[in-house]
């Protein structure tokens, strides 16, 4: 009989996210739309968040204004600041230690 073990997680983090997309009047023939929200980081052990980021006006432009929404969407994704994943990163490794 062999078993199949799966990995035991002590302590997670869940990460939630609340962004946005508002239309915006065009510019240059363009479409324009714009993300704005938050980023939190939670600790599952506790319950408290560990860290938070947020997200204003974030505009993304395009032909359409499905593009613009998506360029806002994936422009405040790229737009996670380092120190945002760094905290979050930091507090769980030292809660595991």
């Amino acid at each position: 009989m062999s078993r199949i073990s799966s990995p035991h997680i002590v302590h997670g983090l869940v990460i939630a996210s609340a962004v946005s997309v508002t239309d915006l009047p065009g510019h240059e023939g363009l479409y324009v739309a714009a993300a704005s929200g938050s980023l939190k980081a939670i600790d599952t052990q506790t319950g408290r968040t560990i860290a938070l980021e947020q997200i204003s006006e974030v505009r993304g432009f395009g032909l359409t204004q499905k593009q613009a929404d998506l360029d806002s969407l994936k422009k405040a994704g790229e737009g996670i600041s380092l120190s945002f994943i760094d905290l979050a990163s930091k507090r769980r490794e030292s809660r595991e230690s």
